[in-house]
């Protein structure tokens, strides 16, 4: 049973209304351990490891529920803001206001002559007040456990003593990418001019007679002979292992073997790229072929070549592109051959009109067809209701070849009908129906109208 000194002591508690501050976010902490003071940043999380904290997951990029650590001033990056919540409801287990942080205290607030204070309720109920009455509570960051947890990660894994140097080899291993970049652009430069230098390209042409065909070859130069070049080393394939900015690691160690890993990949790259040589091919410039393309018998360029300052030159290596000319009577034969090929081109097609004259002749009065789109209204009714409905079909203009031009190219044509793809052929349509051809052009389709067309537009209905 329930002592009766209880039951009054309760009574006494339940008719005052108890109530205490929301508390702050706590003093203004200062770090205990000044920062290390670089410009980049590292952050990392602060794990739980026994009794004792670890930093963990070292990456450049912070994030407020993993690395919650910034490194430079152990500034703490998930949220400290003050959170309610609710214990020891009726029934129910004990809340979890301690869990709102990883450092978290929480405190009792507003309470009302139905809702005691937890800990006023122990004294009477022990622990299992907290499934009693319920309790409004806030859970707040608790700095003191934040910087203790620091404190103890620092004495963890030597970071004190490790960290520092780590962090300068790790801003160090940032910067090899660009580091690389300068070496192999400075030593591309370098080869490039120690080519120009000591080698002389050109032109060299032969036959050297004094004819020349009608067209650019007086403006030929030396600059007709392009030169490509390339290091034979790839800057991609180099950067491939350096380090990323999206990396992360989970111990000390783990960023020490990489880090080290990256410094000996980055010597022996920048060794490759100190002993590299340029790669160095010919070809003519694109005008060059195709204005003097007809003209030329043959174009011999230098072969490839591989070029660094240890090749052994004369004192001016020379590098020429052999351009060979048709001769003067070739350059005439090639032109005779084009006029002669003008020439049956134009017989070919005087005969082709000929015959397509004769053809038109033995047509007159046959039905031609054109294809394109009919555009015409037909009566409907439906349920009682009448009306004209308009409508685009696929189809044929239909008409009587009358005559044609000369040449053959004109034909006099005189409307007999329209049809529809899926219909048949209209000889009295309800409406004025318009035709537009597959090339563009429009015809009324009155049946007798007479009108001209192009010959190509049209075909013998009965040939397709």
């Amino acid at each position: 049973m329930i002592n009766i000194k209880k039951l009054v002591a309760l009574a006494t508690l339940a008719s005052v209304v108890i109530s205490s501050g929301c508390a702050s976010l706590g003093p203004n902490y200062q770090p205990k351990v000044s920062g290390y003071g670089y410009d980049a940043e590292l952050y990392a999380s602060l794990e739980p490891n026994g009794d004792d904290w670890s930093f963990r997951d070292f990456s450049p990029s912070g994030n407020k529920n993993e690395r919650n650590v910034r490194l430079s001033d152990f500034r703490y990056l998930g949220s400290v803001k003050e959170r309610r919540c609710l214990r020891g409801a009726l029934g129910l287990t004990s809340g979890n206001c301690e869990k709102a942080f990883v450092f978290s205290k929480s405190k009792p607030s507003l309470v009302s002559p139905f809702f005691l204070p937890i800990t006023a309720l122990g004294v009477f109920f022990g622990e299992g007040s907290t499934r009693i009455l319920p309790l409004m509570s806030y859970a707040n960051f608790d700095w003191n456990e934040y910087w203790e947890a620091i404190e103890s990660a620092q004495g963890n894994d030597s970071f004190t003593e490790r960290y520092p140097a780590l962090y300068d080899r790790y801003v160090h291993a940032l910067n090899l990418n660009e580091k690389l970049r300068q070496i192999h652009e400075d030593r591309e430069k370098f080869l490039i001019q120690d080519f120009k230098d000591r080698t002389h390209v050109g032109l060299k042409i032969s036959p050297t007679s004094s004819f020349r065909p009608n067209k650019t070859i007086h403006a030929l130069s030396d600059d007709d002979l392009q030169v490509r070049t390339n290091l034979s080393v790839s800057l991609d394939e180099i950067k491939k292992n350096l380090l990323s900015t999206n990396e992360v690691f989970r111990t000390l160690d783990d960023l020490e073997h990489r880090l080290t890993e990256v410094e000996h990949h980055a010597e022996a790259a920048q060794e490759t790229i100190n002993s590299s040589h340029l790669n160095v091919s010919f070809s003519m410039s694109r005008s060059f072929m195709s204005n003097l393309d007809e003209y030329l018998l043959g174009v011999i360029v230098p072969p490839e070549i591989s070029w660094d300052e240890n090749r052994k030159t004369p004192s001016k290596d020379t590098f020429k592109a052999m351009v060979m000319f048709k001769s003067e009577s070739d350059i005439a034969k090639m032109n005779a051959a084009k006029q002669q090929a003008a020439l049956l081109r134009q017989q070919q097609q005087a005969q082709r009109q000929t015959e397509k004259v004769a053809q038109l002749k033995s047509q007159i009065g046959s039905q031609f067809c054109s294809n394109g789109l009919i555009t015409y209204s037909s009566y409907n009714c439906y349920n009682g209701i009448c009306g004209n409905i308009d409508r685009k079909e696929a189809g044929q203009l239909i008409a009587y070849l009358e005559d044609f031009t000369g040449n053959g190219q004109r034909l006099k044509l005189r409307v007999l009908s329209w049809a529809t793809d899926t219909g048949k052929t209209r000889h009295a349509p309800s409406s004025n129906i318009l035709f537009k051809s597959n090339e563009g052009w429009k015809q009324n389709t009155t049946p007798g109208l007479i009108f001209w067309s192009d010959s190509d537009d049209w075909y013998r209905c009965n040939e397709r």
